[in-house]
């Protein structure tokens, strides 16, 4: 099977993962066809084993272990990263500028309700939609300037990491690949 895996909040400030020391170490622990997608913390692998909670366990030990500060991991399928692009509550944010489009991949299961509560017009045109495990962003007129912050959907107790539509659809096309 091959699996994507999102690291979280990786190669900012201090927390350096270079991306051919996580290649190797993936290919240390038996993976492989391993490949990264920029240096953002994305990964790309081939294994075996199925049970995905497990291996978000080990890779984030082994990388905790190696680099010396906890890094969360989320793993996720091809099947998983289709769902997330046939799911896109924001069609009209391809036709405007795709990279303003971002998923907050969650570690859980995303409540329906979760954000019922917020204010939608302190950040509009902005707004956020949410998925199963995951919340979708759509920066209108891009993420730089927007009063809607990636930690927003963070609030409710959840750990997400996000990527922007581009790189969901690159990680997409890394999983095809043998």
């Amino acid at each position: 099977m091959r699996y994507a895996g999102l690291l979280r909040a990786v190669n900012v400030g201090k927390r350096q993962v270079p991306m051919a020391r996580l290649r190797a170490l993936l290919e240390e622990l038996g993976f492989t066809a391993v490949a990264t997608l920029m240096a953002s913390g994305n990964v790309v692998f081939s294994t075996d084993r199925t049970d995905v909670a497990a291996l978000e366990e080990e890779l984030a030990a082994v990388i905790e272990a190696e680099f010396g500060f906890p890094v969360p991991v989320l793993v996720r399928s091809a099947d998983d990263l289709d769902r997330v692009i046939a799911d896109n509550p924001f069609p009209e944010a391809l036709e405007v500028e795709p990279k303003f489009l971002h998923v907050a991949f969650a570690s859980e299961a995303v409540p329906v309700d979760a954000y019922r509560d917020i204010d939608r017009s302190v950040f509009e045109p902005d707004d956020l939609a949410v998925g199963t495990h995951e919340v979708y962003i759509w920066y209108a007129d891009g993420a730089g300037r927007s009063k809607l912050s990636v930690d927003v959907p963070a609030t409710k107790g959840i750990a997400f990491t996000a990527r922007n539509w581009n790189t969901v659809l690159k990680l997409r096309d890394l999983l095809s690949e043998p």
